[in-house]
């Protein structure tokens, strides 16, 4: 039993590591949530120097604690889901996440280029629907990202009770997007669409460089810078050519970065951060599709004296 779990754990290290990863940032970011709204250890330092010292500064402070902490006990479900979201865990995931998306499509894919047991793939079924394979890995890896927003959602809601009414005091905090919280599930429907797009994208990335190298390290990196320069192409490039040259509203560079697609603003279109999200993982689908498209160009590939 314990030696099949290891050769498990060996076998499937790349998969767990991208699951247990955005696991310990969404924990990392409620106990730093906790740690400044609900900081027992603060509340009672300044409480004892009010009480007993009798210091002006320790009681505002302490006042302002406690106000605080009375105020986030009534947080509902909506308001805690969009603070760890957006102010917590957006600084890492929005650079992780499609690297998590990157390793999994490795982990999937990769040996089979690497070690040339692709020839013995093609020998059992046939090229067209190897290709479906390779295809469907895209699909796979890119639902970590939607398990991101969904895990933090659940955490949301059972620790506010499933209280989806806010009260008066969200109205004046950063979060609050009225489009968003009339429409909250729609919002998430429309965010978990929008990133699992966006993993497809960066996994179709990954499909593009994996038989660039035999170097598992190699592929991932090659992924990810090229990740990067597609974020800028698309940002300064579609400025250019959208705004400059197009003369479209400048408001339309809202979609142009995709670094910001884990941050749909209320008033603008759900539809458009939809529809551009999917049309990248459609052109980068096609783009593997030209990649892989003759069975011959493939094998010559994978037995290229490789990097």
């Amino acid at each position: 039993m314990i030696t099949k779990v290891v050769n498990f754990l060996k076998r499937n290290y790349l998969l767990i590591l991208a699951y247990i990863i955005p696991i310990i940032l969404i924990v990392i970011s409620f106990h730093r949530f906790y740690t400044e709204y609900y900081s027992i250890q603060q509340y009672e330092e300044y409480k004892v120097a009010c009480q007993e010292l009798k210091d002006e500064r320790s009681c505002a402070i302490f006042q302002a604690i406690k106000e605080s902490n009375e105020q986030f006990k009534s947080t509902d479900t909506m308001t805690f889901f969009f603070e760890i979201l957006y102010h917590y865990i957006d600084s890492y995931i929005v650079v992780l996440g499609p690297l998590l998306v990157i390793i999994q499509t490795v982990h999937f894919l990769h040996k089979e280029f690497s070690s040339g047991f692709i020839k013995n793939e093609l020998i059992r079924m046939s090229y067209s629907k190897y290709q479906k394979k390779v295809y469907l890995t895209s699909l796979k890896s890119a639902i970590v990202l939607p398990f991101i927003i969904i895990t933090i959602f659940i955490i949301s809601a059972f620790i506010t009770n499933f209280n989806f009414s806010p009260p008066n005091w969200v109205y004046k905090i950063s979060v609050y997007n009225q489009t968003n919280y009339d429409n909250f599930f729609l919002y998430l429907l429309s965010s978990c669409l929008i990133v699992y797009f966006m993993g497809i994208f960066y996994s179709n990335i990954t499909l593009a460089f994996l038989n660039k190298s035999k170097n598992s390290l190699l592929v991932t990196i090659f992924s990810y810078l090229c990740f990067f320069v597609c974020v800028i192409l698309f940002d300064v490039g579609g400025s250019i050519i959208l705004i400059k040259i197009l003369k479209f509203s400048p408001s339309i560079s809202v979609y142009l970065n995709v670094f910001d697609y884990w941050h749909i603003n209320g008033e603008d279109n759900y539809l458009w951060f939809i529809a551009i999200s999917f049309l990248l993982a459609f052109i980068s689908y096609f783009v593997d599709k030209l990649i892989y498209k003759k069975k011959e160009r493939t094998m010559i590939e994978v037995e290229k004296e490789f990097v």
